[in-house]
């Protein structure tokens, strides 16, 4: 489950202040991180000495009293203490018009660890995209926290991609019809040395990120090999005529920049990319001079967007109160 930002009931470019840093909040924030609609100018709670470790600085609520802005947006999920917070905040002098509560708690259909699917097929129904076609780089299993299992179950094919040779046959039994590659994928062809860890999932080709494996007490590194590496644009030129697929997925531990730095990605809508805090901005402004914005953020993944897709995406999250 998750809940949704109420979009359709804040009036954009407007300043908010979001009442609540737990759960509904977490949700929240992950939506507001990169949509360029609100000013948003704090989150606050009643515990805000605990949230240090929250995506936005949490503060405390009676700072509210000291402050400019135009909605609070409650950010709680039960009806009681919602209710027991906007009862404080309108003896504060508060405007009751300026405080805004929508329990809308969606349930999800996804297959992927942080719901990245969900959001994809969310962004392509909005823009009315039917014919889908996908592409995992860093495929990993095909059904167990995949980012495209959810649009094979829906119909779709793609592509797979995946250094670890053990995860053919396994490709091959869950979705037949998808094809899978065992190759890896860099800034040019070639050999590199392949990292294959205990946890199939941090697996890479970052020798720096495998020493840290190494170095650590939950996983190990328990072979290497040397895996043929392919430019993604060689690859799309020969298993998909030189266009890009609808979506593309991105998770190669470590190696994600250098997959996209010299990729054309024509034809692509959507990317959903694994990035660390550390090379967010670096990923973002090469994906903004690709033609990407950054739509939204998962715990893990950032979903971008074509820039052309923008308004449309928008206007339609703010206007409809079915989306």
């Amino acid at each position: 489950m998750i809940f949704r930002f109420p979009f359709n009931k804040v009036t954009p470019h407007s300043r908010i202040i979001v009442y609540g840093a737990g759960k509904v909040g977490q949700d929240y924030s992950l939506q507001l991180k990169f949509v360029e609609l609100y000013d948003v100018i704090a989150f606050c709670d009643k515990h805000w000495e605990e949230k240090n470790s929250f995506e936005y600085k949490v503060i405390d609520p009676k700072k509210i009293l000291t402050m400019d802005y135009d909605y609070i947006v409650i950010a709680l999920q039960k009806e009681e203490t919602a209710n027991s917070v906007m009862k404080t905040l309108l003896e504060w002098g508060i405007d009751r018009e300026k405080i805004i509560w929508d329990n809308d708690e969606v349930y999800i259909d996804s297959d992927s660890q942080f719901k990245a699917d969900y959001i994809v097929m969310q962004v392509l129904q909005i823009l009315g995209i039917s014919d889908i076609s996908y592409m995992e780089v860093g495929a990993n299993h095909p059904a167990a926290a995949n980012n495209t299992y959810l649009f094979y179950k829906k119909g779709f094919r793609g592509i797979a991609i995946d250094a670890n040779i053990k995860f053919e046959n396994l490709w091959k039994e869950y979705r037949p019809e998808d094809l899978f590659l065992n190759v890896g994928v860099g800034e040019c062809s070639g050999e590199m040395e392949f990292y294959i860890c205990d946890g199939d999932a941090l697996s890479t080709f970052d020798k720096n990120i495998a020493d840290k494996i190494e170095a650590g007490q939950n996983h190990k590194i328990i072979q290497t090999r040397k895996v043929p590496v392919v430019p993604l644009d060689e690859i799309v030129k020969k298993y998909a005529a030189g266009v890009y697929p609808t979506y593309l997925s991105v998770d190669v531990e470590g190696f994600e920049y250098k997959v996209l730095k010299n990729s054309s990605m024509i034809g692509n809508v959507v990317c959903v990319v694994e990035i660390n805090k550390s090379d967010m901005e670096k990923m973002n402004a090469l994906l903004k001079e690709k033609g990407y914005f950054p739509y939204c953020r998962t715990i893990a993944d950032i979903i971008y967007v074509r820039e052309e897709y923008k308004k449309i995406l928008f206007t339609k999250i703010c206007n409809d109160n079915d989306d």
